[in-house]
């Protein structure tokens, strides 16, 4: 795994974990986001960033919001502020 992006495996294990979650194989992932197979299994493995227009397919393939490709361990305790954001370069 030498030289993968650690946000790319992790984004790689959530899809997993959903496909599994849902008993499927990753050809039929990849016929419901009308995604190649192989491009699903090197998702899952943390081969490929994805790109925003992937990450629609597979939430369109899962039924799901993009979301829940994107769980938080611990949601914040208040909702980010102008503050907040006025801290963010442009």
């Amino acid at each position: 795994m030498k030289g993968w992006e650690p946000g790319a495996r992790r984004f790689g294990a959530i899809v997993r974990s959903l496909r599994l979650a849902r008993n499927w194989s990753q050809e039929q992932l990849a016929e419901y986001a009308d995604l190649h197979p192989t491009y699903v299994s090197n998702i899952e493995c943390g081969r490929r960033n994805v790109s925003h227009w992937t990450i629609e397919r597979l939430a369109i393939g899962f039924g799901c919001p993009i979301a829940e490709l994107f769980p938080v361990a611990d949601p914040p305790s208040r909702p980010a502020s102008e503050d907040d954001l006025s801290s963010i370069p442009a």
